[in-house]
């Protein structure tokens, strides 16, 4: 292990600028413009960006020198010229001149780069630098070109990442509450087989076989924690009480000392998995969702044809796919932060689940440099509970650089003769490149594993792992076993044919000089609207490279696509490589149904025996459940059915209401929406005021869902994580409905709801003029009038959606003023910029609550040229 961190080292260099550190690529976005990925050169937890890639992404006017080595134009305004000259280090913008510290620019072979907060000093365009995600989000006080360009078109959704930088107009927190049990994620199925025509002197049994099982997970709160627990019963299986599974978990979402406590049984913790006759203890300051950094990694495997897959880290879906014909299904997702408890779940055609119990691992996690994680987890019996009938680990994580972190642990355990058991490890990750990432993990006693993965370009992957175990027999190390094993997976795309190509290898040792070697390779090709693909299991004795007796040898070719009236087929044929012939051929022809359905057929037949199979499927997705059958018949077996019906209830104590979903609700969190006139302007939901209906968010989190008198619920939602929404009344039966406010944060809950009321106004419309005092006073256009809130508790400048200018008549006026107080004045800076003083200085006017909306007129200014100091001005400079 300690080799492999040697071969590659970080590319790093000195920038002229004095400035140490290596390039890389981060994230641009803005909550309205949206994002983008440009080239950066990081240093420390600094970062410099190209000048021109900023401006472009806001649509600032900029041209570029010959040389490259200065950039001139516009910053919004026309008159507002600069030049940002890196040759003598100064940037001069309108009349003035910014010398540039060494510090604050670096020169590459590749561009100029400027530090991001120089921007927010000459431009005031603010560039918040995020470390965890290497990403900028964007802020400036005036409307920028790229915003006014898109503000007559239709409204954009924000990211999710950028949302988490944008300060909302107000905060949920997480609601707690000491006891609730409103979830349940259920599911129910049932067979029945029975062979049809059988003689009576044949040996078959006649009489049919019956089978059903049904499952409730229940999901509440305990002690302003989440708790869910498991009941299963079929009819070969009981319920057994004494070994029902749960977990309660406690998410403090603000502490960095501990974010999260959990108690559980059946629990896979991040760092150990306990004994299912075990109850289980974790505590640990790591954060429970899932951050992305740096670079991708891929994760492959077979399973179901057809099948759809679901990732989850820790706990949350992060991306699903649906296998292909073969079974194969692959994952590009970005590398994470700190620990993480990876799971797949595969849903079949009909209903199944089923969840991965393989020792799938992200071998990958990286923390910003200096940063601390651990995570402690132990466990005992619950029979016989006591120190020696207990283990646990003790994990820790430290970011060392921005492409190297450490850790390392130790696992606890009293062996058969109750002697104290201590094995640590220690584990590391190297980002060697941005495309070149390497692994290493060792366990003391128990063996060693390293990982290499490769990220290419227009699709190109390799992941190579070698396991070594220390001992001939394997010895359990945190909850995996450690076998003597090397696996190869290649990702390449086929530019010659259009197609993709992977292989698999795996080389398992038997001896010293001998071992089973397993290669899968697998071709697909699209052409025509059809997609051909075509793939072989192989296994070989390594030594001499043939292929034994007895393995599993197989190849498989098959051609799928659609026909007349939407209907997709899959023909497939499997050929044995031992005996070079054709074993099966099968068919399978599948239609969409009612938008939210699918039913298939298949057939198969053998060239074996002469028999066939033939099986019928239908699955359909509805408001309440999702719901499948299937049907089976053959030569020589049963007719069998099989019917099956899963979904998720949840219970609303506020609202109060039952509500059903097909998708899975237990450890998930939701947002209830609230919208309502504020009759009272007291900001709360009374009984009585009037719910408004269609009203919207721009950036919703998830999907959507209004009841019929209005309320909004969104499902599925990551717990314990921060989300900032925008809302917009702009559906609404009422255009001039207005929101007290425009953004808020929220944090939901486990099986529960964070409810947010959100009371609504009919905006107030203003009116008035600005004139030049003259011997006749004239109009004056280009005012810039500013509204400022008048309230004891409240005295800041109200956010317009648009600069509030007047006409070139004199006129101004404005539709979108929640019912308040409120001073109107001309900006201050543009009266002293243009020597004007104003007469009055402000007004102060109220807008009350009023079913039509109230109109406030005469709001009329007079200026005055003033070639002295401007006393109104400085006076009302505020």
């Amino acid at each position: 292990m300690l080799v492999i961190l040697f071969l590659t080292p970080s590319v790093k260099g000195l920038a002229k600028g004095g400035a140490e550190g290596e390039e890389i690529t981060i994230e641009i976005n803005h909550r309205i413009i949206g994002s983008d990925i440009i080239p950066a050169f990081l240093s420390g937890e600094q970062v410099y960006v190209k000048p021109s890639d900023i401006f472009n992404f806001v649509k600032v006017h900029n041209e570029l020198s010959s040389d490259g080595r200065s950039i001139t134009g516009h910053y919004i305004d026309e008159e507002a010229k600069y030049n940002i000259d890196f040759q003598n280090a100064q940037i001069r913008y309108r009349d003035d001149i910014y010398k540039l510290k060494p510090d604050e620019y670096v020169i590459l072979a590749s561009g100029y780069y400027l530090r991001s907060d120089i921007f927010e000093k000459i431009f005031q365009l603010k560039c918040l630098f995020t470390f965890n995600g290497l990403s900028i989000s964007l802020s400036s006080g005036k409307p920028l070109p790229a915003e006014i360009e898109i503000s007559d078109a239709a409204k954009r959704n924000n990211m999710q990442q950028a949302a988490s930088e944008v300060i909302p107009d107000k905060r949920f927190g997480l609601p707690r509450s000491l006891f609730s049990l409103g979830t349940v994620d259920w599911s129910a199925g049932g067979g029945y087989s029975k062979f049809l025509g059988a003689p009576t002197n044949s040996g078959i049994s006649t009489d049919g076989v019956k089978s059903y099982q049904y499952n409730f997970l229940l999901g509440g709160q305990i002690l302003g924690g989440d708790f869910d627990a498991s009941l299963t019963q079929s009819n070969y299986q009981p319920i057994d009480w004494k070994n029902t599974p749960f977990r309660w978990r406690m998410g403090i979402p603000n502490s960095s000392l501990i974010s999260q406590i959990m108690i559980g049984r059946h629990s896979f913790f991040s760092n150990i998995q306990l004994a299912d006759s075990m109850v289980g203890i974790q505590v640990t300051n790591a954060y429970s969702g899932y951050r992305s950094s740096y670079s991708n990694y891929t994760i492959s495997d077979h399973t179901e044809p057809n099948w759809t897959v679901e990732l989850y880290v820790n706990n949350a879906l992060i991306s699903y796919t649906k296998a292909d014909q073969t079974g194969f299904y692959k994952f590009v997702i970005p590398l994470s932060y700190g620990s993480t408890n990876v799971q797949l779940r595969f849903r079949g055609p009909y209903g199944e689940v089923r969840i991965s119990t393989i020792d799938l691992r992200i071998p990958y996690t990286f923390l910003p440099p200096g940063n601390f994680e651990y995570t402690l987890t132990g466990g005992t019996s619950l029979a016989h509970p006591s120190l020696n009938s207990s283990t646990g680990t003790l994990d820790g994580k430290l970011g060392i650089s921005t492409a190297m972190t450490l850790s390392g642990g130790v696992n606890y355990s009293k062996d058969d003769l109750g002697k104290l058991v201590l094995l640590p490890y220690g584990t590391t990750s190297f980002r060697a490149t941005s495309g070149i990432l390497l692994g290493g993990e060792y366990y003391y006693k128990t063996g060693f594993r390293s990982s290499l993965d490769i990220a290419g370009p227009t699709g190109f992957s390799l992941d190579a792992n070698v396991d070594h175990p220390f001992t001939a027999n394997p010895v359990s190390a945190g909850g995996f076993t450690i076998l003597d094993q090397r696996r190869v997976l290649l990702l390449m795309p086929m530019p010659f044919i259009g197609g993709d190509f992977h292989v698999t290898a795996l080389d398992i040792p038997i001896s010293k000089d001998s071992g089973n070697f397993s290669l899968s390779p697998q071709l697909t090709k699209s052409f025509f609207g059809l997609t051909l693909n075509a793939s072989s299991t192989l296994n070989f004795i390594r030594d001499r490279f043939h292929l034994y007796p007895g393995s599993y040898n197989i190849g498989n070719a098959g051609i799928s696509g659609s026909t007349f009236a939407n209907i997709l087929f899959r023909t497939s044929a499997t050929v044995d490589l031992m005996s070079h012939r054709v074993t099966t051929v099968d068919l399978n022809l599948t239609k969409p149904i009612f938008e939210t359905g699918t039913v298939s057929v298949t057939g198969t037949y053998s060239f074996l025996d002469g028999s066939t199979r033939i099986q019928a499927d239908l699955r359909m997705n509805l408001p309440f459940a999702q719901v499948g059958t299937s049907s089976t018949w053959g030569t020589n077996m049963p007719l069998a059915t099989n019917a099956s019906m899963a979904g998720s209830l949840t219970f609303d104590p506020v609202d109060p209401r039952f509500l059903s979903t097909y998708r899975p609700q237990v450890r998930r969190g939701g947002l209830e929406i609230v919208p309502f006139i504020d009759q009272n302007g007291n900001g709360k939901y009374d009984e009585g005021e009037p719910l408004v209906k269609h009203f919207g968010l721009e950036q919703p989190p998830g999907g959507v869902y209004e009841q019929d008198n209005g309320i909004l619920r969104i499902f599925d939602l990551e717990p314990y994580r921060k989300y900032v929404v925008k809302t917009t009344a702009e559906n609404t039966d009422n255009i001039a409905l207005i929101s007290k406010f425009q953004t808020f944060e929220f944090t939901p809950p486990a099986n529960g709801f964070v409810r947010v009321e959100i009371p609504l106004s009919v905006a107030g419309q203003i009116e008035g003029y600005v004139y030049l005092a003259g011997a006749t006073d004239e109009p004056l256009g280009g005012a810039r009038i500013k509204i400022q809130n008048r309230d004891s508790q409240d005295t800041s400048e109200v956010r317009l959606s648009e600069d509030l200018l007047s006409y070139s008549s004199g006129e101004f006026f404005y539709l979108g003023l929640v019912p308040g107080k409120y001073r109107a004045y001309i900006d201050p800076k543009q009266l002293q910029l243009l020597h004007y003083s104003c007469n009055p200085p402000y007004i102060d006017f109220e807008l009350k609550s009023k079913e039509e909306g109230d109109i406030v007129e005469g709001l009329n200014f007079t200026v005055k040229q003033d070639f002295g100091p401007s006393t109104a001005a400085k006076k009302d400079a505020r």
